[in-house]
């Protein structure tokens, strides 16, 4: 069984709308079960279930019986710690953990957030994989009025290069790792960069 969390969200929906067209067992965490669209799309193989992060006696439930973990949230140290830990406690056997670049000294808070909750993954000993997407394409259009004004647009980046990838192509990658343990094959928690 695989948990999805993020469910309603870019990456998190495109990868329960793949394991749900692959008939794969899985769990599409939500925390408003309102929130999920074209339940009517999926296989009756996907089960929605209601969980919070801050609210671990949900998450445990949520991980019951599930072997792998589909990680994706906004990268709040203490939420997914949260999720992190649960999984441990569920004897969860391998986390996908959707990331970025990790630096535990950036001035991006984000980059430091992320480094924290990679190093208390790696710590618990846990079976995972980080798939470092760097920017999605999808959220250029919510920067549509900068480019229209200044012709540019302005990241954490500064001036530097900033590569892109379709949040699609990130749920797909994460999809094949969850349901192929061959994919797995790389020393625990070498990142795969997309």
């Amino acid at each position: 069984m695989i948990l999805v969390t993020g469910a309603t969200g870019t990456v998190g929906s495109e990868a329960v709308q793949l394991l749900s067209a692959r008939h794969q067992p899985a769990r599409a965490l939500v925390r408003d079960p309102d929130r999920v669209t074209n339940r009517t799309d999926l296989a009756d193989e996907i089960e929605i279930v209601t969980g919070d992060f801050d609210r671990p006696d949900t998450l445990d439930a949520a991980l019951h019986g599930v072997d792998t973990v589909v990680l994706v949230s906004p990268a709040v140290p203490a939420q997914e710690i949260a999720v992190i830990d649960s999984a441990v406690r569920q004897g969860v056997s391998h986390i996908v953990k959707i990331t970025s670049k990790a630096s535990a000294d950036s001035p991006v808070d984000r980059r430091r957030g992320q480094a924290r909750i990679e190093a208390h993954l790696a710590a618990t000993g846990v079976a995972h994989t980080l798939l470092r997407s760097n920017a999605y394409l999808q959220n250029l259009l919510a920067l549509a009025p900068m480019i229209r004004q200044t012709r540019g647009f302005v990241m954490s980046a500064g001036d530097g290069q900033v590569g892109m990838i379709d949040a699609r192509d990130v749920a797909a990658a994460a999809t094949a790792i969850a349901t192929a343990p061959s994919t797995r094959a790389a020393p625990t928690g070498s990142p795969a960069l997309l």
